[in-house]
């Protein structure tokens, strides 16, 4: 098998804008500087899964960091899939707020990006972030113009920030007055890799929009399959499928290493969730 990575771990804590936030870093032990892998979860917010995802690039050779965009706006209790009405509600209002104030949230994204390039163990020049659901759409956020990133995966993303309808009626919620963001990259700057795994077939219209946009701003944009067919990831609410777990895996190692050629990468053998990966990439 793989030679293990020893992964060490450590506590990052943000002030922003007078808001206590806190994430998580993994990187290996004794490792010269690594590219920033920016972990970006459902608006469910941060748990163990997005932990190991952190941990699965850390034993790769990159430093992954969660990212906590709530701190104590998102209720602590009951999260997940299985939350009551009132603690859904309680999540939604919290993003909703979010969303709201769309310079807020680059302000955001630009504020743990930022965060993560100054650690001692990452290589200022090199990071990527990966969205999950909702967090999927947040992680684009990271393409606007300004911002130093070379790659942003979405997984099982709607692509925007909006919420449909007619989960806004069942919670009883009104829709914001500002716009919901969608990802509008002004001045994307440098060459940016897009890859999606996304709710939506590849031949829907939001995503074949989705990707003019891109491609008209330059934005290296892969599609892989539908989410609905098993992607993989079993982050809250997802249905597990270990064989999917281990396409993506596999397709998340080789993306990363054409993005980041320079990277002295670890062999892999196991995904986030332990799943044997053959022949350990």
């Amino acid at each position: 098998g793989c030679k293990p990575v020893v992964v060490d771990e450590e506590a990052i804590v943000i002030d922003f804008e007078g808001q206590k936030l806190s994430g998580q870093a993994m990187f290996g032990r004794g490792s010269h500087p690594r590219p920033l892998v920016l972990i970006v979860p459902d608006d469910h917010g941060l748990c163990k899964f997005y932990s190991e995802v952190a941990r699965f690039f850390a034993r790769a050779g990159y430093v992954g960091l969660t990212v906590d965009l709530f701190g104590d706006t998102m209720p602590d209790s009951d999260r997940g899939p299985g939350a009551s009405k009132e603690s859904r509600k309680a999540q939604v209002e919290a993003v909703l707020k979010l969303v709201s104030e769309p310079a807020k949230l680059r302000r955001l994204a630009e504020a743990w990006l930022n965060r993560g390039k100054y650690m001692a163990q990452v290589d200022l020049s090199d990071s990527a972030a990966v969205g999950f659901g909702w967090g999927g759409a947040v992680a684009q956020e990271f393409l606007h113009g300004g911002t130093l990133i070379s790659a942003v995966v979405v997984v099982e993303s709607k692509l925007n920030l909006s919420y449909s309808d007619e989960v806004l009626q069942e919670l009883e919620l009104d829709r914001p007055d500002v716009a919901e963001g969608e990802c509008v990259a002004e001045n994307p700057g440098p060459p940016k890799r897009v890859l999606g795994y996304t709710i939506s077939s590849p031949f829907d219209q939001r995503v074949y929009d989705v990707h003019h946009k891109w491609d008209a701003y330059g934005l290296d944009f892969c599609h892989m399959a539908p989410a609905n067919v098993g992607c993989g990831f079993i982050f809250p609410g997802s249905e597990y499928s270990s064989v999917a777990e281990q396409r993506v895996a596999v397709e998340l190692l080789s993306f990363f290493a054409e993005v980041f050629p320079h990277v002295e990468r670890h062999p892999v053998d196991r995904s986030w969730s332990g799943c044997i990966l053959p022949d350990a990439v």
